[in-house]
């Protein structure tokens, strides 16, 4: 199978603002760029030219080239024969520096509801910030001492759950801002979480090689799981997903809607390991093929039977995988400058990955599909995007991460 480049793409950060400025009348002209960076050593420069001719905005892109806008927030280059699309944001709600330090963002969560949803974004400082449907600050919670690496609303809204590279977790109302149970149990960074059914039982996983299975209740780890052949293999990443449940009734009295839940981690190793959360099984393990750390995955849709999974690794590499058939990936593409991808996240049709080289793209993903189709670029300031979560608001997504950076797409 050959390997598919993606190739880096950046176009100027504020080339809308550019576009409204001529078409207003504020400008006659104007210009922005677009850089294309074919390979880590070579930056391709291209120049758009915005002009206003009979109140009607043109576009000058150079000889053979073309630009043009698609869609309310979306835009289409043809550069040298290639084909490049951009996505910028629906709406732009960053943070603003209460000093002069912007705050980076590490972490997002979302509450969806038609009545008063919620957004969370957990700050490396240890802060966490939650927002009304507004966008206004409805609270901030300060308990961690480190980066905030997951945030999960329970489904009642009410509740919310950190984890931090602090080692601990946190429950957390987001009513009153208390703070009424912490989890503590990891020797390491933990660096994902899941709320099990009504969140009697959360998941959480850590730097430590283990993902341990918690009742809220009384804060206690009542199991622990690791990979059989390593089991201080640290994990970086991990999610739940839902398989047709066991006929067998619910009878561990610390657990409530196991059943039918499993879940997939990322390993240091490159290995993606797969348990049973009610019967304890470790189900398989998916092999290192890439020689690279699994940094992130995503699946079609959590909430039901997929056979499908999507694995990013830290050389670059974002693999598809059928959990039928683990003995290799089914295709698999690659960043130009092998640049770590840091985030994944799946929704409604499009696969969203974030890199370290300051990009980020979604792909229209056809789960009957043995190939990626070409990708759409987020405009987000060239700043880093950390995590990324659903919203309510247009069937849209949520990018949150450096400098203060949160838009929704």
């Amino acid at each position: 199978m050959s390997l598919a480049n993606i190739v880096d793409c950046h176009i100027q950060p504020d080339f809308a603002e550019c576009i409204q400025d001529v078409q207003s009348g504020a400008l006659a002209e104007e210009t922005f760029y677009i850089n294309v960076e074919p390979s880590a050593y070579k930056v391709d420069e291209h120049r758009v030219k915005v002009t206003n001719q009979a109140s009607c905005v043109k576009y000058d892109a150079g000889e053979a080239n073309l630009f043009e806008q698609t869609d309310s927030f979306s835009f289409r280059a043809r550069l040298d024969g290639q084909i490049y699309k951009f996505k910028k944001p629906i709406r732009d709600f960053s943070l603003q520096p209460e000093t002069t330090l912007t705050p980076n963002i590490t972490s997002v969560g979302s509450y969806e509801s038609f009545e008063s949803p919620k957004y969370a974004l957990g700050e490396a400082s240890g802060k966490i910030t939650i927002f009304n449907d507004r966008k206004a600050q409805d609270l901030t919670l300060e308990g961690h001492d480190s980066d905030v690496t997951t945030v999960r609303f329970f489904p009642s809204g009410q509740v919310l759950l950190s984890g931090s590279a602090d080692m601990r977790l946190k429950i957390w109302s987001t009513l009153d801002g208390s703070n009424p149970r912490t989890l503590t149990g990891h020797t390491g960074p933990v660096t994902a979480s899941a709320i099990i059914d009504r969140g009697r039982n959360v998941l959480s996983s850590s730097r430590d090689g283990t993902v341990k299975l918690w009742e809220c209740g009384s804060g206690d780890a009542i199991h622990t799981f690791t990979r059989r052949s390593n089991p201080k293999d640290a994990i970086n990443t991990m999610i739940l997903v839902q398989v047709e449940p066991e006929l067998n009734t619910q009878t561990n009295k610390s657990e409530y809607g196991t059943a039918g839940k499993t879940f997939l981690a990322g390993h240091d190793s490159g290995t993606i390991s797969y348990h049973n959360i009610y019967s304890k099984d470790s189900m398989l393990e998916i092999p290192n093929q890439f020689l690279a750390p699994c940094r992130t995955i995503a699946t079609n849709d959590p909430q039901q039977n997929s056979f499908t999974i999507y694995a990013g690794y830290e050389n670059g590499i974002l693999a598809q995988w059928d959990v039928r058939n683990p003995s290799k990936a089914v295709t698999f593409n690659s960043w130009n400058k092998g640049s770590a991808i840091t985030a994944m996240h799946y929704q409604t049709g499009r696969l969203f990955a974030s890199y370290e080289a300051d990009s980020a793209i979604y792909f229209d993903v056809d789960s009957n599909s043995k190939s990626f189709s070409s990708p759409t670029y987020l405009v987000s300031k060239d700043f880093r995007i950390a995590a990324f979560a659903c919203s309510g608001e247009q069937d849209g997504t949520i990018a949150a991460g450096e400098e203060g950076l949160c838009a929704l797409y």
